[in-house]
Formats: C-alpha cells, structure tokens, sequence
C-alpha cells in the first residue's frame, strides 16, 4: 500500500466505467474534493470494491438517471468516497442482507460483488454505510483511513465466504 492520489484514482475509475455508463444513457457526475488528501490503498483492491459498487449502480439507474461519485475529507481525517444512485433504491430487508455472500436481489446476480468490496475495503482499515429508501435511490459510502492502522501490516485477512452444498447456496430476495 502507498500513499496515493484517491481523486486520480477516483478519475481514472469513472473515465473506465463511462462507456458503459454513456451506453445506457446514465450521467456519471464527479464531485471530488480539490483538497483531499493522499491516502494509503492497494489501488487493485480498492479498484474492485469501486467498481463492484458501480457495476451494481450502472445495473439498477434508469435510463436519464445519474450516478454521482464523491470525495470528501470528514472531520476526523478519514476520506469518505460517496457513491449515489438514482436508482429505485432497496427495502429494510434487502438493506440488511446486501453484503451476505450469495445473497442476491437481481436476478442474474451472484450475490458476491458487495460481499467482495466491504471486505476489500475492511483490509484497509475501513468501512461502508448504505443510506436507501425504496424510490430514493442508495448511496454507498467507503470510509478509509488516510493510513493503514498498524494491526494490518502484518498482511491482508483472507477473504472468507461460508462453505456451501448443494443447489441452495443462492439465497434470493423475495
């Protein structure tokens, strides 16, 4: 992990992401911070949980809607990278259950993309809040300290999903 430029990074993930988003005509609108710190991260893994936040954004925005990224410093020094959706938003239920692995409310999806990005984000010493209201639209945030706390050093924790059997592992919303 090394000292970097979250906003660079941040452009450079949107300007990846924007065919796609042009493609099904959602705007994708940059909010970053012009006084935002270098933090440390492991772009490979932060990258994923980005991305795999706005795959699930691109998927759930109308046509003419608009997803907003942004960057902001917080009072206690961490940075706080926002991801906002017009989309339909989710219920409690669904609220609750994103971030189980295989815990799916599309259909067609693995149930493994928020799982993976909160604990990409975890190995840095950070968290995600969900804000969403059914017809509001979500908002993920990624909450990252500006260094790595020193109980990580020693290596990133193994990404763990239960062990499963059978036909029943994909657990589906009703």
């Amino acid at each position: 992990m090394d000292a970097r430029d979250l906003n660079r990074f941040l452009e450079e993930v949107c300007v990846f992401v924007q065919p796609e988003t042009e493609a099904r005509r959602i705007r994708l609108v940059r909010d970053l911070d012009s006084l935002l710190p270098s933090v440390e991260f492991d772009s490979a893994q932060l990258r994923q949980a980005v991305l795999n936040i706005l795959s699930n954004a691109q998927q759930v925005v109308p046509e003419g809607g608009t997803i907003r990224v942004r960057s902001r410093v917080e009072p206690r020094g961490e940075v706080r990278i926002s991801i906002q959706d017009s989309g339909p938003g989710m219920s409690l239920e669904v609220k609750e259950n994103i971030f189980q692995p295989f815990y799916s409310h599309r259909e067609g999806g693995t149930g493994l993309g928020l799982p993976i990005a909160r604990r990409a984000v975890e190995a840095h010493g950070g968290r995600i809040e969900v804000e969403s209201e059914p017809g509001q639209g979500s908002t993920f945030h990624i909450v990252l300290p500006r260094s790595r706390p020193p109980a990580l050093e020693g290596g990133e924790p193994a990404m763990e999903f239960p062990a499963v059997q059978g036909a029943d592992v994909l657990r589906t919303a009703r």
